[in-house]
């Protein structure tokens, strides 16, 4: 199978349009047009940070130009933050990652379920509630914790 190319047309990313489906980040959705009508192409990089796997949207030629996934989903003015230089030398093109972007939207990101985003996420139904994005189901779990404490007071 061949490797997809880099994300260099608006026409590409219309499958990712949060008006499509909720399932999709308005804050992505925007950054990624913002970068095309600039005429930079772009692509999903995972590189290491202090043992951690993270994951940036941006372009890799001698360096890499672009911005943590995280920020770019964020509320804060995504289409701004362009920007930056970054130079990793440990650095993995992840070329499928916009195939399982357009399946399983935010929740591909955040497969467990426990980031919040700003967008309604979950219909809730008594003690179970069902991600609106994936279908996932959860079951609210109740327990109680009995604590017991000593500490050494001052006489009086």
């Amino acid at each position: 199978m061949k490797e997809p190319e880099d994300i260099r047309t608006l026409d590409q990313i219309k499958r990712f349009d949060p008006n499509f489906h909720p399932k999709f980040s308005p804050n992505l959705f925007a950054w990624m047009k913002a970068r095309l009508r600039q005429g930079v192409p772009f692509s999903m990089y995972q590189m290491v940070e202090s043992d951690r796997n993270i994951l940036y949207i941006g372009m890799r030629n001698t360096h890499f130009t672009g911005t943590k996934l995280w920020g770019a989903m964020s509320t804060y003015a995504p289409s701004r933050s362009v920007g930056g230089y970054i130079v990793f030398d440990d650095t993995k093109r992840l070329p499928h990652w916009f195939d399982w972007y357009e399946q399983w939207g935010r929740c591909f990101i955040d497969p467990s379920h426990t980031h919040s985003f700003v967008d309604e996420r979950w219909k809730e139904e008594g003690e179970s509630r069902t991600c609106l994005w994936c279908g996932k189901r959860q079951h609210l779990r109740r327990w109680q914790e009995v604590i017991e404490k000593q500490k050494w007071e001052n006489e009086r």
